[in-house]
């Protein structure tokens, strides 16, 4: 199943639906698949590192591919960790104190109490889209995952309730596996023993 780019799957597609009259509906379930794996996915490969600078209204633009934050630190002397509160408790820190906190707001970052040294932001970023690209590191790492995903969308556009539990569940499996790898890769056997899987 090597599928070396987004064209491969393109074709790949119909082959494993029976389905020849999809050419316009798959390049929509691959959409749909891209927008699951970003919710389900956080490995190393989706790791990223952005230097932010505030802005004109005291805040910092956060990278357009951004979907969760990792570590956050304001470029201070030192060098100050800052810790995720929501927007109502950032309220309380507009005075300078021991503590320094961050709030997202949209597209966003806002750091309390104000300080405007840039950032270094730590994140998860969004899994290159392959309607962007020829290919990704997702793809070529995993390619069943895009494969069952995709399947798995196209199954409720074809009304198969039957194949939404088969793929889904080839999907979630391609999943589990990918995220076990991944862990082994940064913490070897060690976090498989720690949380009671099998090694």
């Amino acid at each position: 199943m090597p599928f070396a780019n987004y064209t491969d799957l393109l074709a790949a597609i119909p082959s494993w639906l029976m389905r020849s009259d999809l050419t316009a509906q798959i390049p929509d379930f691959v959409v749909l698949c891209e927008s699951r794996n970003n919710k389900r996915l956080r490995t190393r490969d989706m790791e990223s590192t952005a230097n932010l600078t505030v802005g004109a209204d005291n805040k910092f633009t956060l990278p357009t591919d951004y979907i969760e934050a990792r570590r956050v630190l304001s470029n201070t002397d030192p060098v100050t960790a800052l810790q995720p509160i929501t927007l109502d408790q950032g309220t309380h820190f507009v005075t300078p104190s021991y503590d320094f906190y961050y709030a997202i707001k949209g597209s966003q970052l806002i750091n309390y109490p104000f300080n405007a040294s840039p950032i270094t932001l730590d994140y998860y970023a969004k899994i290159p889209p392959l309607s962007l690209n020829a290919t990704n590191w997702l793809l070529t790492n995993a390619p069943e995952v895009y494969l069952y995903g995709t399947l798995l969308q196209s199954a409720p556009f074809l009304e198969d309730d039957a194949r939404i539990v088969t793929w889904g569940n080839l999907y979630e499996a391609a999943i589990t596996e990918l995220s076990k790898v991944d862990q082994r890769a940064v913490f070897g056997k060690t976090i498989a023993r720690v949380r009671g899987t099998t090694p």
